[in-house]
């Protein structure tokens, strides 16, 4: 009676002859890497040596644009903090000038009653101020520019 066999089993018959040598060849290259001897450790130099060599040196193209990248990322925000004036007007002010602003009125009514409190005089109420319409609302282009010369000190 004749078993059928599978290709794999037809090609593990052929080739039997020749795993003895392949599992030397293994055993070779298992005790190469696997040796008993203790991993060396690398001196701070060498670290960085071989970290640039394999890190930034295949690649020094891109570290370059990203740098550059970088760069001017750093001088348009320079550039932005120069040209951009302390208190937007228009539709483009951001809640942030607006908190700065209410920042600013909390801060100066603080030194208000400090001055009153340390001359002894009595508190007067703060002068009212006209709240901000909500965002987005029209408004007089000069609604938030005028903001901080009301709020003067005493």
């Amino acid at each position: 009676m004749n078993i059928p066999r599978t290709p794999r089993e037809i090609l593990l018959a052929r080739h039997a002859s020749a795993r003895p040598a392949l599992d030397a060849q293994h055993a070779a290259l298992l005790a190469r890497f696997t040796s008993s001897r203790p991993a060396a450790r690398l001196s701070p130099f060498a670290f960085f040596a071989v970290l640039h060599r394999e890190l930034y040196a295949p690649y020094r193209r891109t570290w370059a644009m990203l740098a550059t990248a970088w760069i001017a990322i750093l001088a348009f925000q320079q550039l932005d903090r120069l040209v951009a004036p302390p208190f937007a007007t228009g539709r483009h002010a951001s809640s942030a000038t607006r908190v700065d602003i209410s920042l600013l009125a909390l801060w100066l009514e603080q030194r208000r009653i400090l001055a009153a409190l340390a001359a002894d005089t009595p508190l007067q109420p703060a002068p009212a101020r006209e709240a901000l319409p909500p965002p987005g609302s029209p408004r007089p282009l000069g609604c938030i520019a005028r903001a901080p010369a009301r709020l003067a000190l005493a």
